[in-house]
């Protein structure tokens, strides 16, 4: 490695959480070492998202070897103003260097509470323990993005219970209403569930079309359709087993025509469904009038686009670290 090319300072460091007077997660970070390093920026990409003219900055970083860095979300480049979010690491030679492949990230680390709206893309989020109550003719969970898409149930035969700051369904009645349909085509979900046994297990649905919904058809199928079992409509994504009795994060990721399926921040499955095609949901727990969800929802968060890889592993790693799933 030609050291006389790393010839920009830059800054290794690792964001830490802590939970201020009001109940937000606070963020802060601490420098773990400055070094030299070579940047080279890579092609990036550029477009519009809602309306909103979105871009990546991708580059490679060069930096002589270290153990004061790792591959995980708290751990970031500052250089020249700007956080940069790790992707991959490779070593160069044997301990000669290590190679960063980083991305731009347009919010700053430094001493800010995060939210997930934060992240450019959400449509509805009910965050744990946060505006979940009981009213005067049922139950409404208040969405937390700028969208107002609050869950409700009027219908007192269908109201899941109200427990320490989530929902329990009772997997044959229970379903909650969204204020608005979303629609979408591209998109990531974060879903915080407790299963207490897996029986057609209806997540995402629509009451008007028995063809859209997403739901955990056994312990080791996820099954997405949108507007019909034809081709590029449908897909059952085979995975590891779920475990029963478990809070854990499953989060859906379609890129393209991929659906990626991951649980606790790890990927579990991955199937072939058209892009293109549109899924419409407007309700959290029924597909159409059956396959009702039987368990706890703790939080639920959609974004109507496919958010980076390093916005995602920030977002699992703050639901994560507030709902204690390791």
């Amino acid at each position: 490695m030609n050291i006389g090319k790393l010839d920009r300072l830059v800054e290794i460091k690792q964001a830490t959480f802590i939970q201020n007077n009001y109940g937000e997660r606070q963020r802060t970070s601490t420098t773990i070492a400055s070094v030299f390093a070579r940047f080279e920026f890579e092609k990036g990409k550029a477009g519009y998202d809602a309306d909103i003219f979105v871009g990546t900055s991708p580059a490679k970083m060069t930096i002589r070897y270290t153990t004061n860095i790792d591959l995980s979300p708290n751990y970031f480049i500052r250089y020249n103003s700007k956080d940069w979010f790790i992707k991959s690491i490779q070593e160069i030679g044997r301990k000669e260097g290590l190679t960063l492949f980083v991305e731009e990230q347009t919010s700053s680390l430094a001493t800010d509470i995060f939210s997930l709206s934060d992240v450019t893309g959400l449509v509805l989020h009910y965050k744990f323990n946060t505006a979940l109550a009981a009213t005067t003719d049922g139950i409404q969970w208040t969405d937390q993005s700028d969208q107002s898409n609050n869950g409700t149930q009027t219908v007192d035969a269908a109201e899941p219970t109200i427990e320490n700051g989530y929902l329990t369904f009772d997997g044959t009645a229970d379903f909650v209403n969204f204020a608005s349909t979303v629609s979408l085509n591209e998109t990531t979900i974060f879903m915080a569930v407790y299963i207490a046994a897996y029986t057609t297990e209806t997540t995402l649905g629509n009451v008007g079309n028995s063809n859209m919904f997403g739901r955990f058809s056994n312990s080791t199928t996820f099954r997405f359709r949108r507007g019909g079992a034809g081709l590029g409509q449908n897909v059952d994504i085979t995975h590891t087993a779920l475990p029963v009795d478990t809070l854990m994060l499953i989060t859906l990721q379609q890129t393209g025509d991929t659906l990626f399926m991951r649980r606790d921040a790890s990927q579990i499955g991955s199937g072939s469904i058209t892009a293109s095609n549109t899924f419409e949901t407007n309700n959290y727990g029924v597909q159409n009038t059956s396959g009702f969800f039987g368990g706890r929802l703790y939080e639920l968060a959609i974004y109507n686009n496919s958010i980076s890889d390093a916005n995602r592993t920030i977002v699992e790693a703050d639901i994560m670290d507030r709902l204690s799933i390791s």
